[in-house]
């Protein structure tokens, strides 16, 4: 019999036959449990709703509609479903348990990990992807807490709760509701999720590839207003400006995914597999934490900026603010010259080489975003920053900075 929790601080210690173990996961509609067969002393997942799902028939006809989805998929890169257990309106999926860790938490206690072994894993997870298209089902919810790496250096898709059935799945998922990760849903996701197609499962892929990769989200921190900004804006720094040795085909592969217009993203998951398929026959020869040092090399990044092209001064005060950095308020600086690919800032403010702004050029004109290539001491306690823009400024951009430009 299921044991419900009544006060916060009382721990539930069985669903049935399955003993609790420890939690393994909590959401904001389920927790996960590593749990124990009574039965047959097999080590399971147990995900279970809240006692308030009886009172939702909507919810609960979701919690089982994912079991009856997954229940027939078999596939060694997603977590196969066991069985569903249900006692007094209140449901537990059962599923494999995958020892080990998942992602997110494996970028947050160790770091990246190279940029070969990382295609390694996004190809497994690829596959599985592809598997579940092929059985005519959306996953609308990829992100690196929901890839699973097993003691076996084999990568496992799961939870399946935003699940969507491509061929007649049309009750549970109301029109103009959004659902999905912020950080890694596609934009249309939080438009109308009902209306969605394999596209934005790639999107969500290869945003979380670049998080592998990088250990940082596409379009950097912030609110949920301004990550959907962004987004539409298709405004992030591409791979190859933080990882210049990265096979290009993988740079062009993720541009082309988090584009947000689906229909200049590659058309089925099967194309990004064989892209990936690819490049991981050529081999890497750098970490992600190298390349990351090796491109903060201040005398090198300097020497090309300043090359880059003709800068012009410029009188204006701008603001700018860390875009991969959870901080409050913007920050001041002096744009000292400007070219159409680069910015000098003078400020008060310490930033780190490598570090990503969103810069403030004018009150009328977008946000652009900046890569600091190199810093330098100052008169008066100031820093001057070198910077490249992320997407170089058109002519009209250029003067909207209030550019000097010489005369004739």
């Amino acid at each position: 019999m299921v044991k419900l929790v009544h006060n916060p601080c009382e721990k539930i210690k069985s669903f049935g036959p399955y003993e609790v173990l420890e939690t393994i996961g909590r959401g904001a509609t389920a927790t996960v449990y590593k749990a124990r067969d009574r039965r047959t002393d097999k080590v399971v997942a147990v995900k279970a709703g809240p006692k308030f799902m009886g009172l939702e028939p909507g919810a609960l006809e979701r919690f089982r509609r994912e079991f009856t989805a997954i229940r027939d998929l078999r596939h060694p890169n997603l977590v196969s479903a066991i069985g569903l257990h249900e006692e007094d309106g209140v449901p537990c999926l059962i599923m494999e348990y995958v020892p080990g860790q998942n992602l997110e938490n494996r970028i947050k206690e160790r770091g990246t990990f190279s940029v070969e072994r990382t295609v390694s894993l996004f190809v497994q997870v690829a596959e599985g992807l592809c598997y579940l298209h092929g059985k005519h089902l959306l996953h609308r919810d990829i992100k690196p807490s929901n890839i699973f790496l097993d003691g076996e250096d084999r990568a496992k898709l799961g939870d399946f709760g935003l699940l969507k059935m491509l061929m007649g799945d049309h009750q549970l998922t109301r029109s103009r509701q959004s659902m999905g990760t912020m950080e890694y849903g596609a934009p249309e996701q939080f438009e109308d999720a009902k209306r969605v197609d394999c596209r934005c499962d790639l999107y969500s892929l290869a945003a979380t590839l670049y998080t592998a990769l990088t250990s940082k989200f596409p379009f950097g921190n912030g609110g949920h207003l301004q990550s959907i900004q962004r987004k539409l804006l298709n405004q992030f720094v591409p791979l190859r400006l933080l990882l210049p040795s990265l096979d290009p085909a993988i740079d062009r592969l993720v541009n082309r995914c988090l584009d947000p217009k689906p229909s200049e993203r590659p058309g089925s998951c099967d194309e990004f597999l064989a892209v990936l398929r690819q490049c991981e026959t050529r081999s890497a020869t750098n970490s992600v934490e190298e390349e990351i040092f090796h491109h903060g090399n201040c005398k090198s990044a300097k020497g090309a900026e300043r090359r880059a092209s003709v800068r012009f001064e410029v009188g204006l005060t701008t603001t700018f603010v860390p875009f991969h950095q959870n901080m409050r308020g913007r920050w001041q600086a002096t744009i000292i010259d400007v070219s159409s690919t680069g910015v000098r800032l003078q400020t008060t403010r310490s930033v780190a080489i490598n570090s990503v702004l969103q810069i403030t050029l004018n009150p009328q004109a977008v946000p652009e975003l900046v890569l600091v290539r190199w810093v330098k001491g100052n008169e008066g306690g100031t820093l001057i920053l070198g910077c490249s823009f992320v997407r170089p400024l058109a002519e009209d951009q250029l003067k909207l900075t209030g550019a000097k430009f010489p005369a004739g």
